[in-house]
């Protein structure tokens, strides 16, 4: 980056993170969070559910003693 940019940009950033940083940093409501959890649960099936069928089915196998 050129040097002529980089200080309305660092400028920039400063201002946002004095604006942000205090609303970042409270807690979500308790609703959110349900409707986040919910959300992490489904994301988590699906990513299950899209897995091939031969990887299902080597994971549902038991492995054997050595």
């Amino acid at each position: 980056m050129r040097m002529f940019m980089r200080e309305p940009l660092f400028a920039i950033g400063r201002g946002l993170q004095a604006e942000y940083l205090p609303a970042v940093r409270q807690p979500l409501p308790n609703d959110i969070e349900a409707l986040l959890a919910q959300l992490a649960t489904l994301e988590a099936t699906r990513h299950e559910s899209s897995e091939p069928e031969s990887s299902q089915a080597a994971s549902a196998q038991p492995s054997l003693p050595s």
